[in-house]
């Protein structure tokens, strides 16, 4: 009888480690799940940020571009302005000297 309460005792001590160990196994999976479950939503979060910066980032590209066509045709517009108005002071500088040139003539 004795023999058989230190192997009764022996067994139920066996299942009681099982059972905690069972138990501090599924607390360990259900933190690790809960870890891999907040990864996940993070990854999740990183993907969806990543594809709005993108999609701002194309945008700006796309503006930046517009702008620098603009700017271009700007600078030639008042390359065009600048060369036209050389011009005109140059013709008046002309006629001013081809009048002067004619007073002279006259007196």
């Amino acid at each position: 009888r004795e023999d058989f309460n230190q192997l009764n005792t022996a067994q139920i001590t066996q299942i009681e480690n099982e059972y905690k160990q069972t138990l501090q196994d599924v607390e360990e999976s259900l933190t690790s799940n809960q870890t891999t479950n907040d990864t996940t939503r993070s990854n999740q979060q990183l993907q969806d940020e990543y594809h709005v910066v993108a999609q701002e980032l194309a945008t700006l590209k796309n503006d930046n571009s517009t702008l620098s066509e603009r700017v271009l045709t700007m600078e030639a517009n008042l390359s065009f302005l600048r060369e036209e108005r050389i011009q005109q002071l140059q013709s008046k500088d002309h006629d001013i000297e081809r009048s002067t040139f004619e007073l002279h003539s006259l007196k």
